[in-house]
C-alpha cells in the first residue's frame, strides 16, 4: 500500500538555500548502445550541516523524449549522509510519474506514487513491509558518499527505497583507480517492491546489468562517473563529462 507523503517533506522542497551554501555541477551524457540522447545536470550543494542534489534533464530516441528533474535534500554529517526528502519527476513518453519520499528517524516515514498505479501494477510483486523500512536511504544519496581515497568511494554496502522498491546495494573495488575514477563491483540483493519472476532482477541479482565507477565530486564527497543498465536493445548509460 502507498503512503501519502506528508505535508512537511512538501515544505521542505520550498526552503531557501543557506547564505553559507557551496555548490558544485557536474553534467553527464546519456547514451544508449553507444548513441548520444540526452543530457543530465546534477548540482550538489552543501552548508550548516545539510546537502541538496538537484537533478534535471532529458533525452530524445527515435520517435520517444522525455525529461526529468529532482531534488534530495537532508542532513550531512561526519559519517555520511541521511535524507529528509526526495523529489523524482519524470515526464515520459506517455505520462508524468512523480515520486515523493519523506524520511525520519532514520528511514523512510511516508512516501507517494502520482499517478498511484492500477491494482494490476501490484500483481506477483513482493509487498512491501514496514520491517524492510529502517535504514533505507533514496537511490539518489545511496551513490553519494563520503570518502578519502578511491578504495573507500567504492566500498558501501546500503539499504534503499526508491518509492517502488526496496533493494539492498553493495559496492566492492573493482580494478585499481585511474585518473580519479574507479570502478566498483555491484551487489544487488532485491528485498521488496519487485515481481517475483523479474529477468531484470534475476540478471541484477547475478551481478549482471549494472556498472558502476565513482569519482570524486566534490572535496571529499564521492559520486557515480558512470552508470550503465543493460537493456534488450543495449547500455542506457550516465557518463560524467569531463
Amino acid at each position: 500500500m502507498i503512503r501519502q507523503i506528508s505535508l512537511a517533506a512538501s515544505v521542505a522542497f520550498a526552503l531557501p538555500a543557506s547564505a553559507e551554501e557551496t555548490s558544485t555541477l557536474a553534467d553527464y551524457l546519456i547514451t544508449i548502445a553507444g548513441l548520444e540522447i540526452g543530457e543530465i545536470a546534477v548540482k550538489y550543494s552543501e552548508g550548516d550541516g545539510s546537502y541538496t542534489l538537484d537533478l534535471d534533464g532529458g533525452f530524445r530516441f527515435l520517435f520517444i523524449s522525455g525529461a526529468a528533474e529532482g531534488r534530495v535534500r537532508g542532513a550531512k554529517a561526519e559519517d555520511g549522509f541521511t535524507p529528509a526528502s526526495y523529489r523524482l519527476r519524470f515526464d515520459g513518453p506517455t505520462r508524468e510519474v512523480i515520486s515523493d519520499i519523506s524520511f525520519k528517524a532514520g528511514r523512510p516515514d511516508a512516501w507517494s506514487i502520482m499517478p498511484e498505479p492500477k491494482p494490476e501494477w501490484f500483481e506477483d510483486r513482493i509487498p512491501l513491509a514496514e520491517s524492510d523500512m529502517p535504514g533505507s536511504i533514496d537511490p539518489v544519496s545511496a551513490f553519494l558518499i563520503l570518502a578519502t581515497s578511491a578504495a573507500e568511494a567504492c566500498t558501501r554496502q546500503q539499504k534503499v527505497f526508491s518509492g517502488f522498491v526496496r533493494f539492498d546495494l553493495t559496492l566492492t573495488p573493482g580494478a585499481p583507480a585511474a585518473k580519479g575514477v574507479i570502478p566498483c563491483k555491484v551487489g544487488y540483493e532485491p528485498i521488496s517492491g519487485h515481481r517475483v519472476d523479474s529477468e531484470g532482477v534475476a540478471q541484477l541479482r547475478a551481478g549482471q546489468g549494472l556498472e558502476v565507477s565513482m569519482a570524486e565530486l566534490a572535496p571529499g564527497v564521492w559520486a557515480p562517473h558512470y552508470i550503465g543498465f543493460g537493456t534488450r536493445i543495449g547500455t542506457l548509460a550516465f557518463q560524467r563529462k569531463r
